[in-house]
């Protein structure tokens, strides 16, 4: 773990991790519990990339107050700050040697840091529909150059975990497998953290239709033998986390069944068949995505999710009045998660 050396201003460090920790915590909840923001207050980095990383951050902490209200002048204060931290990344990604496969890692993770922070904010800010895609693409190009050994280790880790779980939904989306569904990738940066349930349903998300994993025929039955409740949420020694409440569990059980339903019906809709079968599942994620949205404390990072569930459902119902039912949660849920107009 690199450690911040005398050379870096404690002032700016101090302003850059109160903002990462600040904005890590809403994206907190019982299985999402390693946020890559809060890896940035233990990371040595220079004073150059401190400035460019503050950019993205404050982009994202005034979107956040603009939420509420959708308000006009904070959007536009968000963008101004996006936009500046687009330009400078983009200056930072053509100094780099496109014929030169390894890049040095301590370049990359200042990438791959700036990458996430520019998708983080076009998640809750987009200028077009899934106008984040390209950068969870540019971010994998650079995961990849890191490779699933060095994945292993912090921060490297906490950055291929969050981008794993986006990818999920860009897999879903297009129907186009990453490298991320590769054996290899699903195992090696594993290697010395447990998987927990919520990343075992991660794998299916991530394969192609009619895949499995080690032999395993991955469905809602298969999924559902394994235990949920209880589940230990830790990855290695230092990082378990329980959940406090019996709701906690609860809504983990939903989220899962969510994740696993949208799972299920984008396989269905690829085949063609069982259109009950369809039909049920698409009425299982919108009941189970209703209960979540009426939660009065919802994590931000469960939001998203759960308005990504909506935008499936609304891509692969086969019933006209489902498609529909899910549009409009859609677009109700999108406003109270994502800066929009």
């Amino acid at each position: 773990m690199c450690t911040i050396p005398p050379s870096i201003s404690s002032s700016a460090h101090e302003v850059v991790s109160r903002l990462a920790v600040e904005i890590g915590s809403y994206h907190l909840s019982p299985w999402t519990p390693h946020p890559w923001f809060l890896s940035i207050p233990r990371l040595s980095l220079s004073a150059d990339f401190q400035s460019r990383m503050l950019l993205p951050f404050q982009a994202m902490k005034v979107a956040f107050r603009a939420l509420p209200e959708n308000d006009a002048s904070l959007k536009a204060a968000a963008y101004k700050y996006y936009s500046s931290g687009l330009e400078r990344h983009q200056a930072q990604l053509h100094q780099l040697v496109p014929w030169q496969r390894h890049q040095h890692l301590a370049s990359i993770l200042n990438l791959l840091l700036m990458s996430m922070a520019l998708l983080e904010f076009e998640m809750m800010a987009p200028l077009a529909t899934d106008s984040w895609f390209p950068h969870a693409y540019g971010a994998l190009g650079l995961l990849e150059q890191v490779g699933p050994q060095g994945c292993q280790e912090s921060p490297f880790f906490e950055i291929f975990w969050q981008l794993r779980f986006f990818m999920s939904h860009v897999t879903l989306s297009t129907r186009k497998m990453s490298f991320l569904g590769s054996q290899t990738w699903m195992e090696m940066p594993f290697l010395h953290r447990e998987k927990t349930e919520f990343d075992h349903v991660i794998d299916t998300l991530l394969l192609e239709d009619n895949q499995t994993i080690k032999g395993e025929t991955l469905g809602h039955e298969t999924i559902e033998q394994r235990k949920i409740s209880g589940v230990n949420l830790g990855h290695g020694q230092g990082a378990t986390f329980n959940f406090a409440r019996p709701d906690h569990i609860a809504d983990f059980e939903r989220i899962v069944r969510v994740l696993v339903n949208v799972r299920e019906l984008v396989s269905a809709s690829a085949s063609g068949s069982d259109l009950k079968r369809q039909e049920s599942l698409s009425t299982a994620i919108l009941a189970d995505s209703k209960h979540l949205m009426n939660q009065p404390f919802l994590p931000f990072n469960v939001g998203l999710q759960v308005t990504a569930a909506a935008s499936l459902v609304a891509q692969y119902a086969t019933n006209s009045m489902q498609k529909q039912e899910a549009a409009q949660l859609y677009d109700d849920w999108r406003g109270r998660f994502v800066l929009i107009g």
